[in-house]
């Protein structure tokens, strides 16, 4: 395999193969334990248990999307990721869900160990 000059941003990262690829390894596969840097956007009826164990298992950081729910529910989603995957995962708040607070308690109740939040998007005016 050819040798890649790393841009000066990445300097000082480390470099090392895992099954014939060549991937970064860096401060955030090191915090969240993960093999590979990917983390899944946590996308509301998409970013179901199933998808997020498959990325996680995969070695990436699966996400499970709660901006639809409530914390009965997402009780539920965090108890099906725990039965697909022992890897690390996350779940995605969205602020502006009324059932917010109520999610944020579920999560720590269940020691979910990701948590990313999400706001509103940009409005851009010209």
């Amino acid at each position: 395999m050819k040798s890649v000059q790393l841009p000066n941003f990445l300097q000082g990262l480390r470099k090392r193969r895992i099954d014939e690829m060549e991937f970064i390894d860096n401060r955030i596969t090191q915090l969240l334990k993960i093999k590979f840097p990917i983390i899944e956007g946590g996308m509301a009826w998409v970013g179901t248990p199933k998808l997020a164990a498959a990325i996680s298992e995969a070695g990436g950081l699966g996400m499970i999307g709660s901006g639809s729910m409530n914390a009965d529910i997402l009780d539920e989603k965090i108890e099906c990721i725990k039965q697909l995957t022992e890897k690390p995962f996350g779940v995605n708040i969205m602020l502006l869900n009324p059932a917010a607070d109520s999610l944020v308690l579920k999560i720590l109740e269940k020691r979910v160990p990701v948590v990313f939040w999400s706001w509103e998007s940009l409005k851009i005016s010209s």
